[in-house]
């Protein structure tokens, strides 16, 4: 009959698994963001095209010195953070090739100037539609320093053990200090060595060796 409502059409569509979907990538981009925050790990994500850092976390601007502001919008060439250079071009390069870069050792530069020895390990990845380059690092400059002074102290453990060797051959002092000479100038790598004693009588010192 004109003008009566004779009955409905409907069309239903089921979106439970859509508001899912949208609901589980809420809640990943929110670990993500928790993790990338509180983490203590120093972490930059910088485009892949011309590598401007486009994040950085509280870690990166405690450990490097610079604030987020000076950070965002320049790449790491404009900061003068890397050490070597090369080294970013290296590990794209590795990534590029379907290499893993875990625990990479290399080194940056503080915003003060001072080296920062690091291992760093990277992944490309999307964010916003851009590709782009996710590094995290591990600042290991103390470690570095440790050994260092290990392997000093090894060092002169060793020039004991070759000094008392000699004397327990009976070699004369002449001999002996033109083995403290020799290993003194390799420890130190120093072109030059001078070895001084003291005299019992005159308390004095007497350069003994040169080399």
């Amino acid at each position: 009959v004109q003008g009566q409502v004779l009955g409905l059409i409907g069309i239903e569509h089921d979106i439970t698994e859509r508001k899912q979907a949208e609901e589980a990538l809420r809640q990943s981009e929110k670990r993500f963001i928790t993790i990338f925050e509180y983490t203590p790990l120093t972490i930059g994500i910088t485009r892949l095209k011309d590598g401007v850092f486009t994040d950085v976390n509280p870690a990166f601007t405690k450990l490097l010195g610079f604030t987020r502001e000076e950070a965002l919008g320049h790449n790491a060439r404009e900061l003068n953070l890397w050490w070597n250079n090369e080294d970013r071009q290296f590990i794209l390069d590795e990534l590029r090739s379907g290499r893993r870069v875990d625990g990479f050792k290399t080194a940056i530069r503080h915003k003060s100037g001072q080296k920062i020895d690091l291992i760093a390990s990277a992944a490309l990845v999307e964010i916003n539609q851009e590709p782009s380059l996710l590094i995290q690092i591990t600042d290991i400059t103390e470690l570095e320093l440790a050994k260092q002074k290990l392997q000093q102290r090894l060092e002169d453990l060793a020039l004991v053990n070759k000094l008392n060797t000699a004397v327990n051959r009976g070699e004369d002092i002449a001999q002996i200090t033109a083995l403290l000479a020799t290993e003194t100038k390799k420890i130190f790598g120093s072109q030059y060595s001078s070895v001084y004693l003291i005299n019992p009588e005159t308390q004095t010192l007497v350069l003994q060796q040169f080399t």
